[in-house]
């Protein structure tokens, strides 16, 4: 996500533009946490960019001032450092373990300046000092590093089984730069399996429900499954289990419990009607309950015809959920073979 903060000219992308290129990978964020995130990493891109500035220029202006936020609703945490003014050398320790940008969406500043430092005894410190965020602890300007390893993204080496089983190879990859200070020797995004053989699931982050995975889930389709589960989850408050997929035969990839039945998820991009129904002629050999996502701009029409003549073809299809555009209808059985049956825009929610 962090390397399409640029188009292919390099110039920034706006936020929704930005999110817009990400949504096949962050389609599991909360929107506001997602635009929190976008703007701190900027910030603390262009606070690295000031460092360095600053270091070049301490012999004509030694010091740094703690500036207020340009907040319209400043929170109070910072108050301590700004409000007096607190200025202290460039080279100063304070500032690798407290900085603007050390909050998440922090808009103080520091400026450069000849003024004299603050007296150590009107250093704020003790209880009066308040904590970096996880994630925001370090100075980037030193570390080169957007956020740090503590950032809940990244994975925890005591029980990342990726990290165990590289033995720390790749742990460290200064190739990626300011973008990523713990890499999971190219496996990050296939990792949230804890180490302990005696549990194989593993619960992933959501904002409602539970959703789990099994150590076994299949990776090909990890990924889809993760955020379509994670989509029901969040919405309806559903239990999930991602389920553990053996290659010596075919099974389905989820079991809902709220709804008591095995679930099979299919993710479409290509708008064609064959491409849907291989979707769903293959699905219906996995489970009864299908959850169709729709990534393509397929006409509802074509949707509506290919559906109803995969479903009257497939006696065991029970039911059907279809994810599009960020809402979902279910269908059951009998509203599909029904001679009426038509999937409209309107029908999503």
């Amino acid at each position: 996500m962090a390397s399409m903060l640029h188009d292919g000219e390099g110039n920034l992308r706006p936020f929704e533009e930005w999110r817009r290129a990400t949504a096949s990978i962050q389609s599991h964020f909360n929107r506001s946490w997602l635009e929190t995130e976008y703007n701190t990493a900027i910030l603390r891109a262009e606070q690295a960019a000031d460092w360095k500035g600053f270091e070049r220029d301490k012999d004509i202006a030694p010091n740094l001032t703690w500036m207020p936020t340009s907040s319209a609703d400043p929170r109070e945490e910072h108050a301590v450092f700004w409000r007096d003014a607190l200025t202290l050398p460039v080279d100063d320790p304070f500032w690798d373990e407290h900085r603007p940008g050390d909050l998440w969406n922090c808009k103080c500043w520091l400026k450069q300046t000849d003024a004299p430092a603050t007296p150590g005894k009107d250093i704020p410190k003790g209880k009066d000092v308040p904590k970096p965020a996880k994630g925001l602890e370090q100075n980037p300007g030193k570390t080169a590093e957007m956020f740090s390893s503590k950032q809940p993204h990244y994975p925890d080496p005591k029980t990342c089984i990726w990290l165990k089983l590289a033995k720390g190879r790749g742990a460290k990859d200064k190739g990626l730069g300011f973008f990523n200070s713990a890499k999971c020797d190219g496996k990050c995004n296939e990792c949230a399996l804890p180490g302990d053989p005696q549990n194989p699931y593993t619960k992933l982050s959501t904002e409602r429900g539970v959703l789990r995975i099994h150590r076994g889930h299949g990776k090909s389709e990890k990924s889809e499954n993760i955020r379509i589960g994670t989509y029901l989850a969040n919405k309806y408050g559903f239990e999930i289990d991602l389920l553990d997929n053996p290659p010596e035969k075919k099974t389905a990839d989820s079991y809902n419990h709220t709804l008591g039945c095995t679930q099979e998820y299919k993710s479409n991009k290509t708008a064609t009607k064959s491409s849907i129904d291989n979707l769903l002629r293959d699905g219906k050999r996995q489970a009864d309950n299908l959850v169709l996502e729709i990534n393509s701009s397929i006409p509802f029409g074509d949707l509506t015809e290919v559906v109803k003549d995969r479903v009257r073809r497939s006696t065991n299809i029970r039911s059907l959920l279809i994810i599009r555009d960020g809402k979902d209808v279910t269908y059951s059985r009998e509203q599909m073979v029904a001679n009426d049956f038509k999937i409209q825009q309107t029908d999503f929610r």
